[in-house]
């Protein structure tokens, strides 16, 4: 329930970052995709990754904030569609018309379909991780689109992230907002943190917060989780394998006192 709830939050975090960076004008386009007709004088946002867990938080966040935008959840399994967008017009009791979605096999490989998507939307919220030993492709299709206005990840690499920030000068010339790293650990954290605290009321004082993750599904970065949560901690992480408790000890305290903090310039 606690991931759940994380999730959903984290959700209507960078939905809200999507509606802040996305500018109030749309500009001209001319609309060749079906059903555009109906939508002409909406934003079209656009979710990577829809049918996850944040993805289809970010949409009912966002259909929930406005009514001026239609919301296209993309995901590579049709087996998903109808789920996440019950799910979510479930959760938003937003009116159908205003929800869609499509099918792309691959998110990390340019293709004419997929910058033609990108080329439909203001913006493009990309949530399908991990990005770990990826390029900013999606990034890359935002700045050729001509109607694409506002760019939001979920990424935290640091080649990822250098790699991003080489196309600085090519977002700005093409008049794009691009905000990459809005993700869960340590941003929504800490914001989850902070409203625990204030739930307490002013007579209690939190002198100490620990949090303990529970991952699952998560599009393949449960590991990831457990490694970078755990990293040096020496403390055997658990894990249920089959059904079975048993402890990670692949990843348990391995690198104790080996971390690398990226500080090159600090010799002592």
């Amino acid at each position: 329930y606690f991931l759940y709830t994380m999730m959903k939050r984290l959700g209507a975090w960078i939905a809200g970052i999507a509606a802040c960076t996305l500018p109030q004008q749309s500009n001209s386009f001319s609309l060749s995709m079906s059903m555009e007709s109906i939508h002409q004088n909406k934003k079209r946002i656009v979710i990577l990754g829809g049918a996850g867990r944040i993805g289809t938080a970010v949409a009912t966040h966002l259909l929930r904030q406005t009514n001026d935008c239609h919301v296209v959840l993309v995901g590579r399994r049709s087996s998903q569609a109808t789920a996440a967008v019950q799910e979510v017009l479930e959760d938003s009791k937003a009116d159908p018309s205003r929800l869609s979605y499509s099918l792309l096999d691959d998110i990390w490989k340019e293709s004419p379909d997929f910058q033609e998507l990108v080329d439909s939307t203001d913006c493009l919220i990309h949530t399908a991780g991990p990005y770990l030993d990826e390029r900013p492709i999606p990034l890359q299709l935002a700045i050729k689109s001509k109607r694409c206005q506002a760019y939001v990840d979920l990424s935290d690499p640091l080649p990822f992230l250098e790699e991003s920030l080489l196309f600085d000068d090519d977002a700005k010339a093409s008049n794009l907002t691009a905000l990459m790293a809005a993700g869960a650990f340590p941003g929504m954290s800490n914001v989850l943190a902070k409203e625990a605290s204030a739930a307490l009321g002013d007579d209690e004082r939190v002198e100490d917060i620990r949090f303990n993750y529970f991952t699952a599904g998560l599009g393949g970065s449960g590991v990831v989780n457990l490694y970078i949560t755990n990293l040096g901690f020496g403390e055997p992480m658990v894990q249920y394998n089959g059904g079975r408790l048993r402890k990670f000890m692949e990843l348990s305290g391995v690198l104790l006192g080996q971390i690398d903090f990226f500080l090159p310039h600090l010799t002592n």
